[in-house]
């Protein structure tokens, strides 16, 4: 099947995408380029460049736009946002899995938040990602469900057999057993408030996960110095579950440097060395957050 519409993103907007256009144009393409994914020295320069591309050359489409033309209705779709654990969990897993779907993806941090909108009310009323809809219409949220319903639905599966006891076992457990770390690190989520909303509650909130995200993160070394994954020497949905838990305790200033960690530190290179995990990796993630919420409640405590 030949090729006749080429789809842009990239910089800058007044070079490279320009020229990438003009000679895509020329050569019989229809160009299109995703507004979102270009950028330009100034603003005023990208939307000089745009103008006169959109004027000759290609078509300014937006990312959403994207979406609906790369759309299959036969595939599963998944709505996700970007960096959320819950959404990281399921996106590893269908990474690891190579399995095809529409990804949807959910701005939070847009007012109002595109999970409060009418549309999305209707797909989950809880107003949460991420979410599963299978072309049949099945939907599923809770990203643990999800996870598995997906082992069980499509091969091949990363949950030992039962007939395996133990190793079921600790799969179970530590699958559901990384909702503990999960839990004792929302309170540091007040680090990204601005200090004058920071009160005594909040603080003390802060102080309090910190302590509890600390002793939790003890039971994990313990376990990763025992086998290369947290629930035996294999990768299964327990690491789907965990690892973007400890990875986004990382993004947000956890320093796994310092020898009590070294099992945990060696895991997560481990992980994150993995084909899926470099497909499902949040976009932007590469370098630490700009916020470090464990410096600040580090910070409030004394330390």
């Amino acid at each position: 099947m030949g090729i006749d519409t080429v789809f842009l993103a990239g910089v800058t907007a007044a070079s490279c995408v320009r020229a990438t256009a003009v000679d895509a144009f020329f050569l019989g393409y229809d160009v299109q380029i995703i507004k979102s994914a270009v950028a330009a020295s100034t603003p005023a320069q990208l939307k000089t460049s745009l103008a006169e591309i959109s004027q000759h050359y290609a078509v300014i489409i937006h990312h959403r736009d994207l979406e609906q033309i790369l759309f299959d209705p036969t595939l599963p779709t998944v709505y996700y946002v970007n960096g959320s654990i819950p959404s990281w969990r399921v996106q590893l897993l269908l990474a690891e899995k190579r399995v095809a779907y529409n990804p949807r993806r959910v701005h939070v941090m847009s007012t109002p938040k595109e999970t409060r909108t009418p549309q999305f009310v209707e797909i989950n009323t809880r107003c949460k990602t991420p979410v599963l809809v299978e072309s049949d219409g099945t939907k599923i949220i809770e990203s643990q469900a999800i996870l598995q319903y997906l082992d069980v639905y499509y091969p091949p599966s990363f949950t030992p057999m039962t007939t395996d006891k133990e190793a079921y076992r600790l799969c179970l457990q530590r699958f559901h057993e990384s909702e503990n770390l999960h839990n004792a690190c929302e309170g540091l989520e007040y680090g990204f408030l601005d200090p004058s909303d920071i009160d005594s509650a909040k603080e003390t909130a802060m102080i309090d996960s910190l302590g509890a995200t600390m002793e939790e993160l003890g039971f994990w070394e313990t376990y990763t110095r025992q086998t290369d994954y947290v629930a035996g020497n294999d990768f299964t949905i327990a690491d789907c579950s965990f690892y973007p838990v400890i990875q986004y305790l990382v993004h947000r200033g956890l320093k796994l440097d310092g020898e009590e960690w070294h099992s945990l530190r060696a895991y997560v290179e481990r992980v994150s060395a993995r084909n899926g995990e470099i497909e499902a990796a949040p976009v932007g993630w590469k370098k630490t957050g700009k916020v470090d919420l464990f410096a600040k409640a580090s910070r409030l405590k004394g330390v």
